[in-house]
């Protein structure tokens, strides 16, 4: 009963709707263990798709949103993959959100990563918007004590003296 509101709920936020779908946000907020898989399958299509998803597609862009308040860790990798797309390919997917909200859906989602978060930083091909992301996220971890003080400014010092390298 509960798996077959869920699936309607993720149908209602499914596609771009005139009016805020609050309703569906509610069951899935109630059932976040049963909407995950959804959410999480929602943003791989978006990176086997990308610029040729459907415009009025709008569940990869609600599933970052929801799976970082959930903080669904498993997913990190796969919001690793969309968010290193190419600029272009990344904005038309999920627009502003890379400057409004990217750092704090991966800080959410962080799943203790920390060479991802560095491949990604120092990969030049990654959108620099999204790249400064990460570095935020990796000052947060240093801010949480989950980083020490030490590695994260041999990391910002390795960054700056590389910068020919990585943009």
């Amino acid at each position: 009963m509960m798996k077959e509101a869920v699936q309607k709920a993720i149908e209602e936020i499914t596609y771009r709707s005139r009016i805020f779908p609050e309703e569906p946000f509610q069951v899935i907020s109630e059932n976040r263990e049963l909407a995950i898989p959804e959410l999480c399958a929602a943003v791989k299509k978006a990176i086997r798709e990308g610029g040729d998803l459907e415009e009025e597609y709008q569940l990869h862009f609600y599933a970052l949103y929801l799976l970082a308040q959930f903080q669904a860790r498993e997913c990190f990798p796969q919001i690793m993959e969309l968010v290193s797309l190419p600029e272009d390919t990344l904005d038309y997917l999920i627009g502003d959100a890379v400057t409004s909200s990217l750092p704090e859906i991966l800080y959410n989602t962080y799943n203790g990563d920390l060479e991802l978060l560095k491949r990604t930083v120092e990969n030049p091909e990654v959108d620099d918007y999204a790249r400064s992301g990460m570095l935020q996220v990796m000052g947060q971890l240093y801010l949480d004590g989950s980083l020490k003080k030490e590695d994260f400014q041999q990391y910002i010092r390795q960054i700056v003296d590389g910068e020919e390298e990585i943009g």
